[in-house]
């Protein structure tokens, strides 16, 4: 719910009218669509001739699918109609909008549509765009697999290029860089951590790659944030990223005693020599790493360089 009296704008945060904005009246509503007499005009082929509608009434901000084909998306959950509050995110075709406050001025509608048109006409392509900033990429992620979108999600952030892959609005992969040696879903853990940048989606068809993923978005996403806090809740125990990973000598633990995969980690500290080369190195879980390598630390088969 909206205050009664406050100005209301809708903010596109991403599309091609991304940066532009369109302010809501008290008790005028607005209807969007690709049809040009309409309030708001939406050139998007994903966006039906007449889309939706919203109206700002008594203090409180109403959106309404008006039938179309490809629906209307509030905060990743596909809607009929619903009552919006400050803040929230609305897909309508390939534009998210955000509800935010207007300050003051009167609402002028002619200018609104002017700004919309020229906005439009300045971007040549129906890429979806917008910023990290306003769209952290888990609620991005989310829309896009609620609304089912098939591309390549360009991300860049800090001088650093990565990229989605969608079938149908699930992550079939993600590399940060051409660092595939990672692994999609650890590249997407990475990328979970980026809180600015820019994004770019391109539909069509992805290249095929090995090792999709085949989870659901959701799932993935939850599985991803369950092992990036479970790393987190260990860090304390391990050593610093850069720190020298020496074998215990003389070296008093059986090796016999130790499992495959406790193995493999001790392997991987004595070719990568520091956690953090390590972790860019396996596609084993950030977490699962740092499980295995405090074990052999604790038990004396490894220890830091002072």
């Amino acid at each position: 719910m909206v205050t009664p009296g406050s100005g209301i704008t809708l903010k596109f945060i991403s599309g091609r009218y991304v940066g532009g904005d369109f302010p809501l009246a008290e008790g005028r509503p607005v209807v969007v669509g690709r049809t040009g007499e309409l309030d708001m005009v939406l050139s998007d082929d994903l966006v039906s001739r007449r889309h939706a509608r919203f109206l700002l009434q008594g203090g409180q901000l109403h959106v309404e699918d008006l039938g179309s084909t490809n629906g209307v998306f509030v905060n990743g959950q596909r809607v009929k109609q619903a009552t919006l509050s400050l803040g929230d995110r609305v897909l309508i075709g390939a534009s998210i909008l955000r509800v935010t406050e207007r300050q003051g001025g009167a609402v002028d509608d002619a200018a609104s549509r002017q700004r919309m048109e020229a906005l439009g006409a300045a971007v040549a392509t129906g890429t979806m765009q917008g910023r990290l900033d306003d769209v952290p990429l888990p609620d991005l992620l989310q829309l896009l697999q609620t609304s089912k979108k098939t591309g390549v999600l360009t991300l860049s952030s800090g001088g650093q290029v990565a990229k989605v892959l969608l079938r149908k609005g699930r992550v079939a992969y993600a590399v940060v860089g051409e660092r595939h040696e990672v692994g999609p879903q650890k590249s997407l853990g990475r990328l979970l951590g980026w809180s600015s940048g820019t994004f770019e989606l391109h539909a069509g068809e992805p290249p095929a790659v090995p090792n999709e993923l085949a989870q659901p978005t959701e799932a993935l996403l939850a599985d991803t944030l369950r092992l990036q806090a479970e790393f987190k809740r260990l860090e304390a125990q391990l050593p610093p990223p850069k720190a020298l990973l020496l074998l215990s000598l003389p070296l008093e633990a059986p090796l016999r005693a130790l499992t495959p995969d406790e193995l493999d980690v001790l392997q991987l500290a004595l070719n990568h020599r520091s956690l953090g080369s390590m972790l860019e190195k396996t596609q084993r879980a950030d977490a699962e790493v740092a499980v295995l390598l405090t074990g052999l630390i604790q038990r004396g088969y490894l220890r830091a360089a002072a």
